[in-house]
Parts: C-alpha cells; structure tokens; sequence
C-alpha cells in the first residue's frame, strides 16, 4: 500500500500468517543511504522483530501512536487524515488493519490536529 504524509511519499508492505496475525512489516522510503530509509528500515525491523518474539502488536502500536516529528500534517488515507510523523500514521495504519476494534480503543486512534502540530 502506497501513503503520504506532510508531502513525503512511501509504501507500507505487510505479511500475515494463515491465521491473519500480523508477523512482518516493511516501510519503505527515500533512496537508500538516506536518514529517511534509515529510520524507516530500523521502524520496520524493530515492528518485525517485536512481533516475532510475541511482543503484542497493541502495546507495539501504542507506543508509536503520536510521536512527532517532520514530516507530519495531511495525509492521503481518508481513515487517517493527520499524521503527527510517519510513524504515527503507519501505527495508525497498521492498528485499523490488523488490531480488532477492542484493542484499538487502548491505541489512541484518535486522529491528531493540525493546528496542534504546527504550534508545537
């Protein structure tokens, strides 16, 4: 799945068991060598990583959820119209996709503020 966020373009690949359990994710963004295909590349090992050692992909996503940081603002996702950062919106993202409508209420989803940001 392709997303924007504050202008910046990137993909969200994801890979589930037979059983629909998220088990691998993969943000990609940028040119490789660059701070922000770093940052994405060490987001998605440590999601991975968590998810694969049992960590709860709830507690995972509630620690992502609002994190802020450029690029933020508007985003292409009807579902998720602001982003605080791209992590925010890919926890977001994921949590809508693959966390069942009672564990999304301990995530946070509430979408964030523009006006907010910017006066940050």
């Amino acid at each position: 799945m392709s997303f924007t966020v504050g202008g910046a373009y990137g993909h969200l690949l994801t890979s589930t068991l037979s059983d629909g359990s998220l088990v691998d994710v993969r943000i990609v963004m940028a040119k490789e060598g660059s701070t922000m295909r770093g940052l994405t590349d060490g987001l998605s090992a440590m999601l991975t990583i968590g998810l694969r050692h049992g960590v709860p992909l709830e507690f995972l996503l509630s620690q992502l959820i609002g994190t802020r940081f450029e690029p933020f603002g508007m985003t292409d996702d009807p579902e998720i119209p602001v982003a605080t950062s791209i992590t925010d919106y890919v926890a977001r993202r994921l949590a809508l996709d693959y966390l069942p409508s009672s564990d999304q209420r301990g995530c946070d989803l509430e979408s964030a503020d523009v006006t907010d940001m910017v006066s940050r």
